[in-house]
């Protein structure tokens, strides 16, 4: 891989080699990630480069705190749907235009509720 008009922005070089680069694009930006591996961290990660590439990285609303965990918002019905993908209980914090929203979940299990419902832990 090699940098042609100098406007890309090397963000992680391993062995002279890029591995994490970006680049302006339309509105967003491209990124060039050299390899991924599975990993939760990874997977953080992953959200996060794709956030920032949409411009979207300040916006903290309905994103779990806790990268063992994941949540999906229903604004019509006001159910909040959470997974631990973890093998230990796991507490999460969700921003919402309510409150923040702290929550315990069981190992692999999926906690569904109304949002006005959840209590703070």
């Amino acid at each position: 891989m090699y940098l042609t008009d100098g406007t890309a922005a090397v963000l992680d070089a391993q062995g002279g080699n890029i591995a994490l680069s970006t680049h302006y694009f339309g509105k967003g930006k491209g990124i060039y990630l050299s390899s991924f591996e599975f990993s939760w961290e990874n997977t953080r990660l992953l959200l996060n480069l794709i956030r920032f590439a949409g411009n979207e990285f300040h916006e903290t609303k309905y994103i779990t705190d806790n990268l063992y965990t994941e949540c999906t918002y229903y604004p019509e019905s006001k159910i909040l749907v959470l997974i631990n993908n973890s093998d230990q209980v796991q507490t999460t914090t969700i921003h919402t235009e309510y409150r923040k929203q702290t929550v315990e979940v069981d190992p692999y299990d999926t906690k569904i509720t109304h949002i006005g419902l959840i209590k703070s832990v």
